[in-house]
């Protein structure tokens, strides 16, 4: 049996699916969209690199979603935030999708987050691409804290992207305390924004406070001068890990280390898909679930946003 597969986007994200998916065992048919002539070049050869043209699956590459088939298995949606809700509703409007994986951030208002629930609802399965929950390490890591309620968690880096990247880390801590986030708040958040590495978006450093359903508190903090990357979770009474990101150490305060790694996309991809299509089943956070975490995310930056700048838009420029 083979699968269609459409990755809608192939830039420098985008791509790592398709070099991913270049080792994955199934037979699929995959349609790579992007009207970027020097993306695809790129794609093509990061696919014939990964051995793709050796492999069972097929690629085809094309410029505008119109060129895809009527029925797709799945569609991976990796184009930057703007506009994407209007990419997903042209593809649900011509395609007969059974399940959707779409990158983070969702979207860039609360309006086209539920635009994206909207014209997927005929799916089988939606997800969202927040992955550190699929990651070994981090599982292991929630085999450790086991029944333990956290009650403090905190992300510190230097320019780690907070406003692109924040998601990640709330998803995180949910998953791990099996907790709703419920606020956030952006009063120490500097109050300049600044060019982001994609031309566009804007980036802002400072901190992040969210609060969770069961009583958990969570920190996000961006700050130049950190040169660490650190995660701390603290479920009281003396219990904590301290999760290194760069250098793959988490170590407990009883003295037990836990070697990992932040996996890349391309190694997630193949086992992530594989299960997807054989099973119908997904170690992300569905659509549903990561849109309530974007509603509250998006509407604290976009007041931040508005606030910092003087302006009384509708659309917060991260990605």
């Amino acid at each position: 049996m083979s699968y269609n597969v459409a990755i809608i986007g192939v830039g420098s994200l985008g791509a790592r699916y398709v070099q991913g998916l270049a080792s994955a065992r199934m037979k699929l048919r995959i349609y790579a969209v992007d009207p970027s002539v020097d993306a695809i070049l790129a794609c093509a050869e990061l696919w014939q690199r990964a051995g793709g043209n050796e492999s069972n699956n097929t690629i085809s590459f094309h410029s505008a979603i119109d060129h895809l088939p009527r029925s797709l298995d799945l569609t991976i949606v990796a184009t930057s935030s703007y506009g994407r809700a209007e990419i997903i509703s042209r593809i649900a409007g011509t395609a007969n999708v059974t399940y959707w994986i779409i990158e983070k951030v969702l979207a860039q208002s609360e309006e086209e987050l539920y635009k994206i629930l909207e014209v997927t609802s005929g799916a089988l399965g939606r997800w969202v691409n927040t992955p550190m929950r699929q990651m070994r390490w981090f599982r292991d890591i929630k085999n450790i804290l086991g029944d333990k309620a956290l009650v403090m968690c905190s992300k510190t880096g230097g320019d780690w992207g907070l406003a692109c990247n924040s998601i990640h880390y709330i998803d995180l801590f949910s998953w791990l305390s099996g907790e709703e986030l419920i606020s956030i708040d952006t009063t120490e958040l500097g109050p300049t924004w600044m060019q982001a590495k994609r031309k566009g978006y804007f980036e802002v450093r400072g901190s992040l406070r969210l609060r969770y359903s069961g009583g958990l508190e969570a920190v996000l903090i961006s700050d130049e001068e950190k040169l660490q990357s650190l995660i701390e979770l603290d479920s009281g009474q003396g219990g904590l890990i301290v999760i290194d990101e760069k250098s793959g150490r988490a170590e407990t305060n009883d003295g037990r280390c836990m070697r990992g790694q932040l996996e890349l996309q391309s190694q997630l991809t193949a086992p992530l898909v594989s299960l997807l299509l054989a099973d119908g089943v997904c170690e992300l956070p569905s659509l549903a679930e990561s849109v309530r975490q974007h509603s509250l995310f998006l509407d604290a930056m976009l007041k931040h946003w508005n606030k910092s700048n003087g302006y009384n838009q509708k659309r917060v420029p991260i990605t």
